[in-house]
């Protein structure tokens, strides 16, 4: 998962924000090149977010994300590695800053 602070990237100048497109873009390319990426989709801003919060008298819904901190998930990617130090490469060459969160997918009957 990719994310950073949204307030950060939305006041970036348009070239700027351009120029770090371009380079996320690229990045993705070269996954797809060597057959490393899966899949993946960008999320709309977080301001868009509902969360739905389960508490002892039932669920609770409220407008916006799920955490109150800065930093925001902006999207996803699958791809395909052996390992987690494999992970750490691709991940350490994200070109735009912000933060990149590392899981293994959960596969139905292996031990968790």
């Amino acid at each position: 998962m990719f994310g950073g602070d949204p307030i950060t990237r939305e006041s970036m100048p348009p070239e700027q924000a351009r120029a770090a497109q371009h380079e996320v873009d690229r990045w993705w390319r070269s996954l797809q090149l060597v057959g490393t990426f899966l899949e993946g989709a960008q999320l709309m801003a977080v301001f868009s977010a509902t969360t739905v919060r389960f508490a002892p008298g039932g669920p609770v819904i409220h407008d916006g994300p799920s955490t109150a901190e800065a930093d925001a998930v902006g999207g996803y990617g699958l791809i395909d590695v052996e390992d987690l130090d494999e992970a750490l490469r691709v991940a350490m060459s994200w070109p735009v800053g912000g933060f990149v969160e590392i899981r293994p997918v959960l596969v139905r009957g292996e031990p968790q």
